[in-house]
């Protein structure tokens, strides 16, 4: 059962963002499609100092390329890129999507005023705008990248299996939100053989009926908090992207 608490303790825990060090994590690709594995491809993810607007920022990237042979199953040539504050408050999120027959390209600003965190979603192909509209929260909206960023200022000292914070973050045309959920530890081996004490987080969501899982994110059990592996689940498919070099 999940222990949903209310947030300043928990909430302080997750957020502890500090100056951006340049980082690099290659990963290697997995897909997992009814109970077959297979190889499946390449990942990048990287953090960099950037400049937005006249301020030193965040900017995040992530790569996610399966290779010819898990093409037949499920091709993706995704490229995410985010862009936060020093503080860790979203700025920019853009992904672009070429999954099957699906190539769009999905964006989101989000700005603070009044008290209020807006959000414009912008849905697009090269042949129109599929989908545009603004919401607006009390408290701030996240994208994938910046989700991630925030999960790995985990600071698990004080955490019981089943603790949960819930944060609104952008999901294609929508705003869900989002359960990051604290399993526990676990042991995972990278693609160097290399055995890591692990947090493992799980992030749900409810966009359509029922608690769905989305992603399985494992972190090294210390300060730097490096994702070792990430598990994307895409309905019966799973990518599972597991690292296999870092450099900083």
């Amino acid at each position: 059962m999940v222990k949903s608490i209310r947030g300043i303790a928990f909430l302080a825990s997750l957020l502890c963002v500090s100056i951006c060090q340049a980082e690099t994590v290659t990963y290697r690709l997995g897909l997992s499609l009814g109970g077959r594995g297979m190889a499946a491809g390449t990942g990048v993810y990287s953090e960099n100092h950037t400049v937005y607007n006249g301020k030193d920022a965040v900017q995040m990237k992530m790569t996610l390329t399966t290779n010819k042979l898990a093409d037949i199953a499920f091709k993706m040539r995704d490229t995410i890129t985010s862009v936060q504050t020093l503080k860790g408050e979203p700025i920019q999120y853009c992904k672009i999507v070429n999954e099957k027959n699906t190539h769009n390209i999905e964006t989101a600003e989000f700005v603070g005023s009044g008290g209020k965190h807006n959000v414009r979603l912008l849905v697009r192909n090269q042949e129109r705008v599929i989908y545009d509209r603004s919401e607006s929260w009390d408290e701030p909206v996240y994208d994938m990248l910046s989700m991630l960023r925030y999960a790995r200022g985990i600071d698990a000292t004080n955490l019981s299996e089943g603790d949960v914070v819930k944060i609104p973050m952008v999901n294609g045309e929508l705003v869900v939100v989002q359960h990051i959920v604290f399993e526990g530890r676990e042991r995972i081996k990278d693609e160097r053989g290399d055995k890591t004490d692990c947090l493992r987080l799980s992030v749900r969501d409810y966009k359509k009926g029922p608690e769905r899982e989305t992603m399985k994110v494992y972190v090294t059990d210390d300060s730097a908090h490096i994702p070792v592996r990430l598990d994307i689940i895409l309905g019966s498919a799973v990518i599972k992207a597991v690292l296999n070099d870092y450099t900083e």
